[in-house]
């Protein structure tokens, strides 16, 4: 009886060697006929930069194979392609994606090498600002307003965000040209004066915003008038 389960026993290895190696033999012969999977490195790193209805890519990719980036989003709905330029595999690119439309999103990029071959995925999310945003902001109000020989001096109302990077004036000068002033936030504690004013036309202003420190474009809230004095 020992006899006869050894034989069992042997019988039933020797099967599952002869499956395991078939399926290895098959795996094999699979790999020799569709020829070995060739991968283009993908981009290294990454930084999307937030503008209206754009944004701005900074990445690193240091394979020279490289060739192509193409950005998908959106679920797939929205996608753009790029040619990477001969570089320096040290060497930050940069690039536009232009139009995309305000929302939160998370790129998935893939670099190609022009002959069929590319990269595995590479994934990173941004966000993208528009009229929504814009919205949102508030303007500043203003304090106090004189008038004295012939020059408007303003004095403006607190901060209402961080976010905030100055105000916008726009008037008509003695001369009948439209001039438009920008004064930086840091400069707002103390009065803004305008020498060349017409007082006999309108001044209006407006609050200016960035949605992050390193937002590419500037966002404006609803335009408003400056009283002047009777």
């Amino acid at each position: 009886m020992k006899t006869i389960h050894y034989i069992l026993v042997s019988l039933a290895v020797i099967l599952a060697l002869t499956v395991s190696c078939t399926k290895m033999n098959d795996f094999h012969d699979e790999y020799l006929r569709n020829g070995p999977i060739i991968y283009v490195g993908r981009v290294d790193s990454m930084k999307v930069f937030p503008g209206k209805e754009r944004v701005q890519v900074n990445y690193w990719i240091t394979d020279p194979r490289a060739k192509e980036l193409c950005f998908y989003w959106n679920n797939r709905k929205d996608s753009a392609k790029f040619s990477v330029p001969a570089h320096d595999p040290s060497e930050m690119q940069t690039l536009l994606v232009d139009p995309v439309a305000e929302g939160d999103y998370t790129f998935q990029v893939f670099s190609y090498d022009g002959k069929g071959h590319r990269s595995i995925r590479f994934e990173q999310a941004f966000s993208s600002y528009g009229e929504v945003y814009a919205s949102t902001l508030n303007t500043r109000s203003v304090a106090s307003v004189t008038v004295g020989d012939g020059a408007v001096s303003v004095k403006w109302g607190s901060s209402f965000s961080a976010l905030e990077v100055g105000i916008e004036v726009r008037y008509i000068g003695t001369d009948g040209v439209e001039k438009i002033l920008f004064v930086p936030t840091e400069e707002l504690k103390a009065a803004t004066v305008i020498e060349d004013a017409d007082l006999g036309r309108s001044l209006t202003y407006r609050t200016a915003y960035k949605p992050s420190e390193d937002a590419i474009d500037v966002f404006y809230s609803v335009e408003k008038l400056i009283q002047l004095p009777e």
